[in-house]
């Protein structure tokens, strides 16, 4: 990949299950269930439409909490991508 070239995150296949205010999702490849905070499935649905990178993740976010974009949002976010990839429940798209 070329230098300065942001990487699209994408969802694996997921099914998805949810109660009142939980949501759990359930890889169909590695066969894995997950309970997800609310900030991850906010990505993972927006996810769901497009393979996105982190910049526009944190923009799309900072809309839909009606708080202005900053550093940290962008840092939660890459956190987050982080946790999600280790976990299975993203990839980069190719």
């Amino acid at each position: 990949m070329a230098i300065g070239v942001e990487v699209l995150w994408k969802p694996a296949p997921l099914m998805w299950k949810s109660w009142a205010d939980e949501v759990v999702v359930y890889n169909i490849v590695s066969g894995n269930s997950h309970l997800l905070s609310p900030t991850a499935v906010k990505v993972l649905k927006l996810l769901e439409s497009r393979p996105l990178g982190i910049s526009e993740i944190s923009e799309q976010l900072a809309l839909s909490e009606n708080v202005g974009l900053d550093e940290e949002i962008t840092v939660q976010v890459e956190k987050l991508l982080s946790s999600l990839d280790e976990l299975g429940l993203v990839e980069p798209a190719h």
